[in-house]
């Protein structure tokens, strides 16, 4: 049996309490019916195709990079910048539950941490900011997932981690790519090469970010990447010449302790290594993006890139 909706209340628009009322036509069969309702105003017509949604609307073509963009999932917005040839959100994620367990579980709800267990920056005057900085909640720094969490696989992948060098083959180690994870639809967890293709764009001419090592410094890539200035920083040599606008997010421990807010930025990547995860991490006091592997409990920023 089909459920038919009653009519909006209060009326729309314009509309009277008479042309307000739902009115529906089955087909001779039964099988389908149409429903007709007063809107209040005139629709515009949108062509066949892809749609952007947008802090404005919908805007009758699909999303160019540069454009605000809405998660579906929250309403949440995330501004996006082109670099080079990727199109990266020019803001963490901060989409799923905050959470304050040990691990992230798997309830088919996503979860997230948020340093210091704030959800939203606190008042000034309620609590002493690390280091001077705003003290910023998830709605600032965006969330912080472990591993896990980010990619959406079992959470066996970061509490009984395999040792993908020992065993490529297994669930955790060997999954089609890109990813999706946490992100929005249209958007991914980027890989370790991905990540690597910004670095090596924004590196100065002349030097190299040597993937083949556990830790690399591209030199000044990692200022053109920070937000300018000393409002999420404890420092303020940063130039943003990216757009990227990493912030001093901080990041969780294994052991469910906060550290880093103004220091530092990690973001994972969806590659595996061992049986940690790739991950570049950016400090306030240096001008490198460093790459490291870490244990996947860790509580890491993401950053989707567009498919």
């Amino acid at each position: 049996m089909q459920v038919i909706p009653s009519s909006p209340t209060p009326n729309d628009g314009s509309c009277t309490t008479n042309q307000n009322t739902i009115r529906y036509s089955p087909t001779p069969d039964g099988s389908s019916y149409s429903i007709s309702l007063c809107l209040g105003n005139t629709t515009g017509t949108l062509t066949p195709g892809p749609k952007c949604l947008t802090p404005g609307g919908i805007i009758d073509r699909d999303c160019s990079c540069g454009d605000d963009i809405v998660d579906s999932r929250d309403s949440q917005v995330y501004p996006t910048v082109k670099i080079g040839g990727q199109c990266w959100m020019a803001k963490n994620l901060n989409y799923g539950t905050l959470v304050t367990t040990l691990n992230q579980t798997d309830d088919n709800t996503i979860e997230k941490y948020c340093y210091n267990n704030y959800e939203i920056n606190p008042a000034p005057d309620t609590v002493t900011c690390t280091n001077g900085q705003v003290c910023g909640g998830c709605d600032t720094n965006g969330g912080l997932y472990q591993w896990h969490e980010a990619l959406q696989l079992p959470s066996s992948c970061t509490t009984a981690a395999p040792d993908c060098t020992a065993l490529p083959a297994d669930p955790c180690c060997n999954f089609a790519t890109p990813i999706q994870g946490v992100c929005p639809t249209g958007w991914h967890i980027p890989s370790d090469a991905e990540q690597n293709v910004l670095d090596q764009y924004l590196t100065d001419t002349g030097q190299t970010c040597d993937a083949g090592r556990s830790t690399y410094d591209c030199n000044l890539a990692g200022d053109k990447l920070k937000e300018v200035g000393a409002t999420h920083w404890t420092t303020a040599t940063s130039t943003n010449t990216s757009g990227f606008t990493a912030l001093g997010s901080g990041y969780r421990s294994t052991s469910g302790s906060f550290y880093g807010q103004g220091a530092g930025v990690v973001f994972w990547s969806s590659s595996v290594s061992g049986s940690s995860a790739w991950r570049r991490y950016l400090v306030a006091t240096r001008s490198s993006v460093d790459r490291f592997a870490s244990a996947r409990g860790s509580g890491f920023s993401v950053r989707c890139l567009r498919d």
